[in-house]
């Protein structure tokens, strides 16, 4: 099933390097394990995701197959190469955990960079350990850190927890004089120069708790490392099913918690917990780029158990701008090869694959994160889709002409027989920017990616008879009703 056509929402990845160009041989290789730097250099030329990335970046790039010669001609080739390789695997948006690693390029550098938007995830182990050893007492420290994360919820769409690989996922509630201690201990660490890495228990499940608070407090999803990763974890303590006792607990009722990584290799305990718990949803990342074709089996399963509403594409790579082309070309086609093998037993309709691969590449993060309104394209067996009525918006006078040199609009003026000024404008491709409105707060007009959600939307605005505005009415294809929906 080819699903190229389809946009990609990466719910999950980590920032470029500095220089994400000049990268030495060593570190290149290194980006294709979770295993120590430099200690599997022998054998990760003979993976999977070595050599498939090798031959594919040599395929793209013009050149062999060899380390040096892709390293040779992406510094030839730069940013503008990574650039255009992006926009046409239509990556639409990326959610980058800030937390990791501590040396990258910033998110405004990333945003000057790719054509798609960029959106902060906040790891809330790391904004403890910014504060650890500022504040001397526990009750000083603990008010900081809530306060710290109510204020990040107002910059980011989510926060993530990499508990699994410091104390492990089975959380507790610990007393405020347990946890007072080991504040006191980590503090201590640091008073004495050494690292700020929080690894003390009872502290870790009393600072997820009061994420967990700020989570349903401010509506935000919190993202949580389960499964395999590098070799500080301890995969026995990374099993997903050990988080049932918050899901249980009716205060956590209004939590939103995504569990990464596919869980690998707790695969199927992560499919159950999708279909038993509305709270949870599972990101497929790592295991996905790990397992190329491969991850198609582990795909079968999770698709045959858990609602695919609840199923969200991610990569967890970084780094590399080429990276994340190839995780998201090889997600689709490991998606597409799934969702084929069940249309061929009757499991699916070949209309139903392709809406559930819509969802999990794009629009259920969308919908979750809040990225913008993803609205519910109901089942049709034909090849298009009814139209619906516009959505009315109202611009002050001055603004209407902005943005009128988008590269990817076409806008044709006319008059119509009332008098009035009429602007066609068609936007060809899915783009997204981050450059709002001073007056309004809200996205400049024309602002594809959020208003116009899919290609080849219609944008038809009529200068009205007053002098401070003018009507704008988006056409859409979307299904009757979607218009009046919030947000829209």
């Amino acid at each position: 099933m080819d699903l190229s056509s389809l946009r990609v929402v990466d719910g999950h990845c980590h920032p470029f390097l500095r220089d994400p160009w000049g990268v030495p041989a060593a570190a290149f290789v290194d980006l294709f394990s979770e295993g120590r730097p430099g200690t599997m250099a022998a054998h990760i030329p003979h993976t999977g995701y070595f050599q498939r990335a090798l031959e594919e970046l040599g395929r793209r790039l013009g050149t062999t197959a060899g380390a040096e010669a892709v390293l040779e001609r992406r510094l030839a080739l730069g940013a503008p190469w990574a650039r255009e390789a992006m926009a046409r695997s239509r990556l639409a948006a990326l959610l980058v955990d800030t937390g990791y690693p501590p040396e990258a390029m910033s998110l405004d550098g990333m945003r000057r960079l790719v054509p798609c938007a960029i959106h902060e995830v906040v790891r809330v182990e790391t904004c403890a350990e910014r504060l650890l050893g500022q504040l001397r007492s526990w009750d000083e420290f603990h008010a900081a850190f809530r306060a710290e994360l109510r204020e990040a919820a107002g910059r980011s769409v989510a926060f993530k927890s990499i508990i699994a690989y410091r104390s492990g996922l089975a959380v507790r509630r610990w007393t405020d004089g347990e946890a007072a201690e080991a504040y006191g201990v980590a503090r201590g660490r640091v008073q004495r120069g050494e690292s700020s890495r929080l690894t003390d228990k009872p502290l870790l499940d009393t600072l997820f708790e009061t994420t967990l608070d700020v989570c349903i407090e401010t509506g935000r999803p919190l993202q949580v490392h389960a499964g395999f990763g590098d070799p500080d974890i301890d995969l026995l303590q990374a099993n997903p099913l050990l988080l049932r006792p918050i899901l249980e607990d009716p205060r956590r009722a209004g939590l939103k918690l995504v569990v990464l990584h596919m869980a690998y290799p707790y695969v199927r305990e992560a499919a159950f917990m999708t279909a038993v718990w509305p709270q949870v949803h599972l990101d497929l990342s790592l295991a996905l780029v790990f397992l190329g074709p491969a991850a198609a089996g582990p795909l079968v399963e999770i698709l045959g158990l858990a609602p695919v509403t609840k199923l969200l594409y991610g990569s967890d790579v970084g780094a590399l701008p080429d990276l994340f082309v190839l995780a998201a070309d090889w997600g689709r086609t490991a998606l597409g090869d799934a969702l084929d093998w069940l249309v061929g037993r009757r499991a699916l309709s070949s209309e139903r694959a392709v809406e559930a691969a819509r969802l999990i590449l794009s629009d259920n993060a969308e919908r979750l994160y809040g990225l913008r309104p993803a609205w519910s394209r109901p089942r049709f067996s034909g090849r298009s889709l009814p139209r619906g009525p516009g959505l009315l918006l109202v611009v002050p006078e001055g603004r209407q002409d902005r943005g009128r040199d988008h590269p990817h609009r076409h806008d044709d003026e006319r008059r119509d027989p009332d008098g009035s000024t009429r602007h066609d404008l068609a936007i060809d491709e899915d783009r997204d920017t981050d450059e709002r409105d001073p007056d309004l707060g809200e996205p400049k007009i024309p602002y594809p990616h959020r208003s116009l959600p899919t290609r080849g939307r219609r944008l038809t605005t009529r200068r009205s008879s007053g002098p401070r505005a003018r009507r704008a009415i988006i056409r859409s294809r979307g299904p009757p009703g979607y218009a009046g929906r919030p947000g829209w």
